[in-house]
């Protein structure tokens, strides 16, 4: 018994180890990437305020797509050290009045450039169409939009399309975000394997594609 429980303490003394290297490991990375993307913010910044020159309208438009990159790869830097946070127990929303209008278009931008390299048509439709303000954490709510229309977009063949749907529900006490696309979806039998890690598709569609790990464990196309 005792030299169970000696094996014990060491495997546990092990683990924590090495989540604590882990934890060392995002922050110090955090921030090398950090430093270079700051000065491509900055720089973004300073042409974008025209302060070299006047640019015209194209020259405008393109620094406005690099400026918006950069912001949203600096919240996807943040969002590794939130992990972190997550396996501490330690992670907190900063919740805050959202445009979701803006929020969205600012999202479908973000894919605009590849969906347009592949024919895919990308729609938005908010019903009723008004200014609607929610209360979220904007950055993290981004980034659950990033990655479900990415993965829209990875997953729909060239012509295809796809649509972010907004309406309101429960007497407009809730907001419902559906995003649809015209990929090949999924079986219900298919779909009761997203929960297992690496889920490895063998359908011919897929074998064909280059699929980066997404860090979604339950994405859901239809």
């Amino acid at each position: 018994m005792g030299e169970r429980t000696r094996d014990a303490k060491k495997a546990q003394f092990e683990a924590e180890a090495a989540t604590m290297a882990k934890s060392d490991f995002l922050a110090n990375m955090s921030h090398e990437l950090r430093t270079p993307l700051n000065s491509i913010i900055g720089f973004s910044e300073v042409l974008e305020d025209q302060l070299l020159g006047p640019l015209n309208e194209s020259q405008r438009e393109n620094v406005m797509y690099i400026l918006k990159a950069g912001r949203h790869l600096l919240s996807l830097i943040n969002d590794i050290l939130d992990l972190s946070k997550v396996e501490s127990g330690k992670m907190e929303l900063d919740v805050e009045s959202v445009s979701l209008r803006e929020l969205l278009d600012a999202s479908l931008v973000m894919q605009q450039e590849r969906a347009a390299r592949h024919g895919i048509q990308m729609e938005l439709q908010i019903e009723p169409d008004h200014a609607i303000v929610i209360e979220a954490d904007e950055r993290k709510l981004k980034q659950i939009l990033f990655n479900l229309l990415s993965n829209a977009v990875k997953f729909t063949p060239e012509g295809g399309q796809v649509r972010v749907m907004v309406k309101e529900i429960n007497g407009a006490q809730d907001i419902e975000i559906s995003i649809r696309d015209t990929g090949i979806g999924s079986s219900r039998r298919t779909s009761r394997g997203y929960s297992r890690n690496f889920l490895n598709w063998h359908r011919p569609m897929i074998k064909s594609m280059k699929v980066p790990g997404s860090g979604l464990h339950s994405p859901k196309t239809g």
